[in-house]
């Protein structure tokens, strides 16, 4: 018998195809917190053995409860939502408050850990990008939480006036480098991009010192920008999230 995973994220609901502790068969969708628009894609994806939903949601009750109502016809027992713990099979959680840190971080710590027990800094750059430290003895040692592309883009062009003005005018030219823009649009969306390259890499540049050999984990949609610009090493997991998702349920079920 195979389960759901189920990752609500503030943009996007990614699932897949959970059976031993793997995953298969991953898909994401955009969805809407007011319509719950999405959810229907994911239940006509579904094979016929699934006997359980498992997940994770950072987006909120309302969408939580939209979700549970989409899915209720078939299953009546909802879906069995995960939360941030101070230990889960070995990881510890390094939090002064175990249950604020975000449900999706927590699940992606645990698979970097369970995969493999080496210290790494695990970025999920989403909507809003996280960067987690998890130290050699399965310490999360703490993290950081900044706006995704996406979000400082907007800022820029919302609450600056020229910059909205030019930005919307404008053109995306190719740049006179690697680094730097030749229009507005191209100078915000590369000086956006540009900020989490670096929060990124001066992290993981921190965290090589406290752990040696200490390995970069990336995972979310707006990874492979990220990627593009990195220069250092890096192990990209896009289903980072439903593998840790898939391996706690795995764990309870042997409990």
């Amino acid at each position: 018998m195979s389960i759901l995973l189920v990752d609500i994220g503030n943009s996007r609901i990614k699932w897949g195809i959970g059976k031993d502790g793997r995953v298969a068969q991953t898909r994401a969708v955009f969805h809407d917190a007011e319509r719950a628009s999405g959810f229907k894609t994911v239940l006509d994806s579904l094979p016929d053995d699934i006997h359980r939903i498992f997940g994770c949601n950072v987006a909120g009750e309302k969408i939580a409860e939209n979700f549970a109502r989409c899915i209720e016809p078939r299953f009546a027992a909802g879906c069995e939502w995960i939360s941030s713990t101070e230990r889960c099979g070995g990881l510890e959680n390094g939090y002064d408050q175990p249950e604020l840190l975000g449900a999706d971080r927590w699940a992606a710590l645990y698979a970097c850990f369970a995969i493999d027990e080496t210290p790494a800094l695990v970025v999920d750059a989403g909507t809003a990008c996280t960067i987690d430290a998890l130290l050699a003895n399965g310490r999360h040692g703490g993290g950081l939480i900044l706006p995704g592309i996406y979000l400082m883009e907007r800022a820029l062009r919302g609450d600056t006036s020229d910059i909205g003005t030019h930005s919307a005018k404008g053109r995306a030219g190719a740049g006179n480098s690697e680094l730097f823009g030749a229009s507005t649009e191209q100078a915000v969306r590369d000086g956006c991009l540009t900020a989490l390259v670096g929060a990124v890499e001066r992290a993981y540049g921190i965290l090589q010192r406290i752990e040696t050999g200490a390995r970069l984990v990336i995972t979310g949609g707006d990874a492979p920008r990220i990627i593009a610009r990195l220069g250092v090493a890096f192990e990209h997991r896009p289903a980072l999230v439903l593998e840790g998702l898939a391996l706690m349920a795995k764990e309870e079920s042997e409990r």
